[in-house]
């Protein structure tokens, strides 16, 4: 279940930039994912005692935003430096 949370963040959150055109933001896009990965941070450490695929949730959510951030600087630099002038 956590490789499923881990796409589906994944899948949510460039759907989020993309239909919502954020590229041009980028102070929003980072506030969007901070809050998400606090959210799954939260999740993660509030669910110790619980199931697991509560923990699963937590783990799929943080680390999809966090793989989504690297991912989307990455694009930027590169787009900084190879868009056409």
């Amino acid at each position: 279940m956590k490789i499923v949370y881990f796409f589906l963040t994944l899948i949510v959150h460039l759907l989020i930039i993309v239909n919502l055109k954020l590229l041009d933001n980028f102070n929003s896009i980072l506030m969007i994912f901070l809050f998400s990965i606090l959210i799954g941070l939260a999740i993660k450490l509030f669910s110790k005692n619980r199931s697991t695929n509560l923990k699963h949730l937590g783990w799929g959510i943080l680390c999809g935003s966090i793989t989504t951030v690297t991912l989307l600087l990455i694009a930027m630099i590169w787009l900084g430096y190879n868009f056409p002038k």
